[in-house]
């Protein structure tokens, strides 16, 4: 089922952030931020270049955005975040590494996607977002019919979108909104699960999961040709 509009799958709090997340916002943000208004944003001048564009949404503190921009360089990542805390750190590891391939956009994934061009995403990746586990919140969950048909219009043919959870029910209810369209496909076949990319690093949310004994869920998935 998809979310009813206006109900958003995070919920900003005030949080913690650090002093020197705090500096890296006021000082350097403005270098690397993209901002959404536009429709549609034009890639080649926020990245200076042309190149596959990835998508990650939910970047969290970029631990995995980082890794992926220093393994492929030859790409222009595009980071997603609303959480100021991630957006320090992310912006912590792009200037300590030197990194010129990310660009992050603040604001709510639907209103990145909408704003990108039709067929412009190479790779998305989506990883862990937040569970709901509550099965009142539920209708809260990011992943849904209605962000499947939306970020599938943004992906190029044959282009893939990786998707890892720690939460059974959640995984589940993903292979459900796949059933109901026919855009995206799961490249292990109806119900089936992927086994971790090789490229993809564990993240310190996900050692933490893998050592409470969790079950951690992959699905790779393609735009139908």
């Amino acid at each position: 089922m998809s979310r009813p509009r206006g109900i958003r799958s995070y919920v900003l709090r005030g949080g913690r952030i650090t002093p020197a997340q705090r500096r890296a916002i006021d000082h350097h943000l403005p270098n690397y931020e993209l901002g959404a208004c536009g429709t549609p944003l034009n890639l080649s001048q926020a990245f200076n270049r042309e190149a596959p564009l990835v998508l990650d949404i939910g970047a969290g503190n970029g631990e995995s955005t980082l890794a992926m921009a220093t393994v492929r360089p030859d790409c222009n990542l595009l980071a997603v975040e609303v959480y100021p805390c991630g957006i320090g750190s992310l912006l912590q590891g792009i200037v300590a590494g030197g990194i010129e391939n990310i660009r992050i956009v603040r604001q709510d994934v639907h209103t990145v996607l909408q704003a990108l061009p039709a067929e412009s995403i190479d790779l998305a990746l989506l990883w862990f977002p937040d569970p709901w586990p509550k099965k009142r919140h539920h209708k809260r969950r990011l992943v849904n019919l209605r962000l499947l048909r939306l970020l599938s219009l943004r992906l190029r043919q044959g282009a893939r979108t990786w998707i890892a959870t720690d939460c059974e029910s959640y995984a589940q209810a993903i292979l459900d909104c796949l059933e109901q369209q026919s855009l995206l496909v799961n490249l292990c076949g109806p119900g089936g699960y992927a086994p971790r990319p090789l490229w993809r690093r564990p993240t310190r949310f996900e050692r933490r999961a893998l050592q409470a004994g969790q079950v951690i869920r992959e699905l790779a998935l393609a735009r139908a040709l």
